[in-house]
């Protein structure tokens, strides 16, 4: 569907980080935005709910696991 859409702005609209130890953290938030759509000049709001973890590397801190849902 991305074609269809010429703008997506996405923002926290909560976020909570839970530090498990020095290499591992969890968050949990909502991710609210703005689509806006070519064919029907239209703008639609989203809410998602999101969580995830990420892991620490000797590079940095890296994306391990996540989910998503409409909210």
């Amino acid at each position: 569907n991305s074609k269809i859409f010429n703008q997506i702005k996405f923002h926290w609209d909560t976020l909570d980080i839970n530090v498990l130890s020095p290499e591992i953290a969890t968050y949990t938030g909502i991710v609210g935005g703005h689509m806006h759509s070519i064919t029907e000049d239209t703008i639609y709001d989203v809410s998602i709910i999101e969580s995830g973890t990420f892991i620490k590397r000797a590079n940095g801190w890296k994306f391990l696991c996540g989910q998503s849902r409409n909210n």
